[in-house]
């Protein structure tokens, strides 16, 4: 988890899952797998999950946070988010971007 920038609140809480294999993401095992965890709090359930099958490394292998933090949802990999502070995860598209950034030629979003 890390943080990525909101114009409203300062940051929201971005989560990257590395799938392996045949995996899928199911939006509502993951909620409820949320859920269930005793020591995550309201304010640290993700806003955006990004699906990825690798995450940018340092040489010595510690995940880079500041490249994905720098990326946000700004990304060729599939991004899930929740609009409020419900669990309800929808696949975010440039018409559900939470804070309307420019998805066009200078976006990496495909």
């Amino acid at each position: 988890m890390y943080a990525v920038p909101d114009p409203d609140v300062g940051d929201q809480v971005m989560a990257a899952l590395v799938l392996r294999g045949e995996s899928s993401f199911d939006p509502d095992e993951f909620a409820k797998f949320l859920l269930a965890q005793p020591d995550i709090a309201a304010l640290q359930v993700p806003r955006f999950v990004r699906l990825t099958s690798r995450l940018p490394r340092t040489s010595t292998y510690k995940v880079l946070k500041r490249s994905l933090t720098a990326q946000r949802w700004r990304t060729p990999d599939p991004v899930w988010w929740r609009e409020g502070p419900q669990t309800v995860y929808e696949p975010l598209t440039p018409s559900s971007d939470p804070i309307r950034l420019d998805w066009g030629a200078r976006s990496v979003r495909r």
